[in-house]
């Protein structure tokens, strides 16, 4: 299909056409027709139906789809950044309507690293239950996502929030720290180390051993180079580098909180090595002007009203039931 001249008397975009662009932008997350339909709920051929009325009614190919795989056309990747962008404004202007209404309703739509519910610096349990006492109408939609992955969510619209240690600024969206949690370097039960005397080891005892690094480039990253350790495994989020750290194969950094949780934590030992420790800013992403929005502003004023409130978290406290 090659691209069509847009007719001067082309009728309006209708509601059915904004519902394709939906489906689309669906497609592209997921990365397919299939995945996306279960994503969806809805039969892999109706999404299809959906992809192809829209090509038509663009007059252009969006993407290729078959045995070789899913991939967007350079036109695909411009129709999926300006769908990205009529919805969220769609989304926004239906969020501002019910404020004037002066009604929190809808949906707040928030995505978080896997590990920050476990850190009672901010209970995000208790953020959700202040939000309902004062807007019992307002649903919350929650998901555990992969840290570079949800700042990418904020940006096309698909959450309003996201707690990550990603860190990196963009000219959309705006930041702030919301806490900063303590990594320390573990190993695991059959590591030569996890026996070791903790006066045994020094920096130089790191040298050449292998660690679980991020499949993005972290802080711990930087430190754990600085130590001589060398890349033997790479993991996306906290829970793979636990896994891979409980093989007793790896050295790894882990939050002190996320360990202590943990019912394995006995298996798994913290290494006491000048200069080991990490503090690691968690931040919270917004897109830029969202503080407008009531459910943002809701959920940014009573996350530190849950801060203000907490007890001090006394590092002997952090690492309760972790070695080392």
């Amino acid at each position: 299909m090659h691209s069509k001249t847009r007719s001067s008397n082309r009728p309006p975009i209708r509601t059915s056409e904004i519902h394709c662009l939906g489906v689309f932008r669906s497609i592209v997350e997921c990365n397919g027709v299939s995945p996306a339909a279960t994503k969806l709920n809805v039969d892999v051929s109706t999404v299809s139906r959906q992809l192809k009325d829209l090509e038509n009614r663009l007059g252009m190919w969006l993407c290729e789809r078959g045995r070789g795989g899913f991939s967007l056309t350079t036109e695909g990747e411009a129709i999926y950044r300006l769908a990205c962008d009529l919805l969220r404004t769609m989304e926004d202007c239906e969020d501002r309507i019910d404020e004037i209404r002066n009604r929190t309703v809808g949906q707040l739509r928030l995505g978080a690293v896997n590990h920050v519910f476990t850190n009672t610096e901010i209970s995000l349990g208790q953020v959700i239950r202040r939000m309902h006492e004062k807007a019992p109408e307002l649903d919350v939609g929650y998901n555990v996502m992969p840290s570079r992955e949800i700042c990418r969510a904020v940006l096309n619209g698909h959450i309003h929030i996201g707690i990550t240690a990603h860190d990196r600024d963009y000219s959309d969206l705006e930041r702030f720290t919301v806490y900063q949690e303590r990594h320390r370097l573990f190993c695991g039960r059959g590591h030569p180390f996890f026996d070791a005397a903790d006066q045994a080891l020094t920096p130089a005892s790191l040298k050449e051993k292998k660690y679980v690094a991020r499949d993005h480039r972290a802080g711990t990253d930087t430190i754990a180079e600085g130590l001589g350790l060398v890349r033997g495994a790479v993991a996306n989020d906290i829970e793979a580098i636990t896994v891979l750290v409980e093989s007793g194969l790896y050295l790894g950094y882990l939050p002190t909180h996320h360990v202590a949780a943990l019912p394995s934590a006995k298996n798994l030992h913290a290494l006491t090595i000048e200069g080991a420790d990490a503090d690691v800013p968690i931040y919270l992403y917004h897109r830029m002007g969202a503080r407008r929005l009531g459910i943002v502003r809701m959920f940014i004023d009573e996350l530190n009203a849950v801060k203000e409130q907490a007890s001090p978290w006394p590092a002997r406290h952090a690492d309760a039931g972790i070695t080392g």
